[in-house]
């Protein structure tokens, strides 16, 4: 009677558990980009959406991200016309949007900064116009501080798509 387990059986299943946790490593970066790239998509619906609305209202926007979230601004003209500041949109569709957990983080650049500052009055927010081109920006997807391969940037057209690479 034989006790125990031969060198083959061992080496078997140890090949089947390899492929096993291979396969779900695979597939667990898969979901991850997906994740991701739901994210992008939905930044980049909400970037048209509001160059849509700033072409029809005639009025531009604005667009800011922080640590938890971004959100679109628009003017408010105050001191009798002769001051404007920016104040957050709550109209449900371009209201303030969370990221999706706090392992992803994103990092908006502007290729203009002193632009975007003398435009929206701080450097750190992309002004939406309805009828121009966008500034040039990218947003920078990352994850654990590194960069996820993913990122929303205006195109060569003036609009703005999602697209994989650094």
């Amino acid at each position: 009677m034989q006790k125990g387990f031969t060198l083959l059986e061992v080496l078997v299943v140890m090949v089947i558990i390899g492929v096993t946790a291979g396969g779900v490593v695979l597939a667990s970066g898969a979901v991850e980009d997906r994740r991701i790239e739901r994210v992008g998509d939905r930044i980049v619906m909400d970037l048209q959406h509001a160059r849509d609305r700033a072409a029809l209202t005639g009025e531009p926007l604005a667009f800011e991200t922080a640590a938890e979230g971004y959100r679109f601004l628009h003017r408010r003209w105050i001191d009798e016309g002769r001051a404007v500041e920016w104040v957050p949109l709550d109209d449900g569709l371009l209201g303030e949007r969370q990221w999706p957990g706090r392992d992803l983080q994103f990092r908006l650049e502007i290729a203009d900064r002193e632009e975007a500052a003398r435009r929206t009055g701080d450097g750190d927010r992309l002004l939406v116009p309805g009828i121009r081109a966008m500034p040039e920006f990218r947003v920078v997807i990352e994850r654990g501080g590194v960069d996820a391969g993913w990122q929303v940037r205006r195109d060569d057209d003036g609009g703005v798509r999602l697209e994989r690479g650094g």
